[in-house]
């Protein structure tokens, strides 16, 4: 089956016959258990290569004429399994290696097949936070979808001249982006509202991968630089406008997972200047400042956008976060003086890091 689709490749086959034959190689090597592809995820050793995963998802005629992974933008969540989301992960990493290696960055429908599986996956969170006997593994290979998307997101931004990477900042939000990147900063934010409207807190079963979310793409720890990478100002901009949401009385309440992972807005440990992630928590304060209006109008919907270590108190307009031992942090949010701004502001734009391009780089 491999010599057959190196040949294919080869000839620059192409037909109806063919797309057939891809697509049901593609369905079996990541549906099946005893498929060859799952003897190749994390084979190291000598005289042996993932012939197969390499044929169907690092081919760049292959990838982006057939759309291997086509079959999954319509899967159903029942199906998702975690020995199958981690062959689906790995087939997505070879997928996005290979359009950012061909420079295949501006439309790839593969790249939607992708984001459509992944909303599906996440659309099935609730049923692990509902009860307490959940899979760890699947959750964990979820995680590793998230983790995935944001290295394939530096990976594409490093691999771009300062041209082709200033064009992928966003300057009109209401203007729709259908780039590769769009569909890698889709994957993250629809993690982040499938996870949402049940979200714990620090025991919820997806407390890492949101923690990640806020502390490995936005760099809440650390020196960093002002302003944010193309792949943060777009991902902060879906978050803030669903928080917005939010504040309307509509759902999913990412809230609930912003409050607990960006926490209340004076740290411990502060930068000054403004980094992605001090954007990031000044844009969600500004939207949260809406709550007296939301307590207002819908006084028994407001414990829905609030993690369960959180209270607002009408009177005083105060978050108040509780913790584990007992302390407690306070947000005035009356007291909070914090100019609007919008995140398309070219003033918040950066490049990548030397850090964060070594990283990119070293994985190709």
């Amino acid at each position: 089956m491999a010599v057959t689709l190196k040949q294919m490749a080869t000839d620059k086959l192409q037909g109806r016959s063919a797309e057939q034959f891809i697509h049901e190689l593609a369905h079996q090597a990541i549906m099946r258990d005893d498929s060859m592809m799952s003897r190749e995820i994390g084979y190291w050793g000598f005289g042996t290569a993932p012939i197969l995963s390499d044929s169907l998802f690092s081919d760049p005629f292959i990838v982006v004429t057939y759309n291997p992974l086509e079959p999954f933008g319509t899967i159903s969540g029942d199906a998702i399994t975690a020995s199958l989301l981690k062959r689906f992960n790995s087939a997505v990493e070879r997928c996005y290696t290979t359009l950012i290696e061909e420079h295949h960055t501006q439309y790839a429908q593969v790249a939607f097949s992708i984001q459509s599986f992944y909303r599906t996956t996440f659309m099935q969170a609730c049923k692990f936070q509902q009860g307490s006997g959940y899979d760890h593994t699947v959750t964990f290979e979820m995680w590793e979808a998230v983790r995935l998307a944001a290295k394939m997101a530096n990976k594409l931004l490093a691999s771009l001249n300062q041209s082709q990477y200033d064009s992928l900042f966003v300057s009109n939000a209401e203007i729709r982006r259908h780039d590769v990147l769009e569909t890698l900063v889709e994957i993250v934010y629809e993690a982040m509202t499938g996870v949402s409207n049940e979200f714990k807190g620090v025991g919820d079963p997806f407390w890492s991968l949101t923690m990640d979310v806020i502390h490995d793409i936005f760099h809440s720890i650390g020196a960093e630089p002002d302003g944010m990478t193309p792949f943060q100002q777009r991902l902060a901009l879906k978050i803030v406008h669903k928080l917005n949401d939010n504040m309307k009385g509509f759902y999913p309440a990412i809230s609930r997972a912003l409050l607990s992972t960006v926490g209340p807005y004076e740290h411990d440990a502060p930068q000054s200047n403004k980094t992605a992630f001090n954007i990031l928590k000044d844009a969600a304060y500004i939207s949260l400042r809406s709550l007296p209006k939301l307590a207002q109008e819908k006084p028994d919907k407001v414990g829905d956008y609030l993690p369960p270590n959180v209270t607002y108190e009408v009177a005083t307009n105060r978050l108040i976060h509780t913790y584990s031992d007992g302390a407690q942090r306070v947000t005035d949010l009356s007291a909070l003086h914090i100019h609007p701004f919008s995140l398309t502001n070219p003033q918040f734009r950066r490049g990548l890091t030397d850090e964060e391009r070594r990283a990119a780089e070293s994985e190709f």
